[in-house]
């Protein structure tokens, strides 16, 4: 008949409070602050990068290829504590620029970043004192895990 229908009453058990999980892994802390400096020739990706890199508490200056980052690095007094490479930038490329950047600053703290990083290339600039190799497009947490791994922070 209209207006009957099915009644159903359900019956769940009680439980003890209920812990959320986070859904996104911890992150590592980064120190506010610390300098870094960006190489890459895509404006779009250096914009996007500075953004993130500020949104954490970072400090950051862009160059457009090898040749201004070196020029900015050896102007800034006291120096950058990370700088991120792109491999392949007009005028004077990543690897480049490590290279002349390592003669001036034997210490530097340096990733190299491209979207194809050919291995042997790969093998021959971390063997040469890059802290490691990041692939674009960035992820987050790898790039925020490896700088807290460079700036020592965890």
């Amino acid at each position: 008949t209209p207006r009957q229908g099915t009644t159903a009453r359900i019956l769940l058990p009680q439980t003890a409070s209920v812990t959320a999980s986070p859904l996104a892994p911890a992150r590592s802390p980064l120190p506010a602050g610390r300098r870094v400096l960006v190489a890459d020739d895509d404006e779009l990706v250096a914009r996007s990068l500075e953004r993130m890199l500020r949104g954490w508490g970072l400090e950051v200056q862009l160059a457009r290829n090898g040749r201004e980052a070196i020029q900015r690095y050896t102007a800034q007094q006291p120096r950058f504590d990370v700088v991120l490479l792109d491999l392949l930038m007009p005028e004077l490329g990543g690897a480049e620029a490590f290279a002349i950047l390592r003669r001036v600053d034997p210490e530097i703290k340096v990733w190299i970043s491209s979207g194809n990083i050919p291995v042997e290339l790969g093998q021959r600039l971390v063997a040469s004192g890059a802290r490691g190799l990041l692939h674009k497009p960035y992820d987050p947490e790898a790039l925020r895990s490896a700088l807290a791994e460079t700036l020592g922070a965890g």
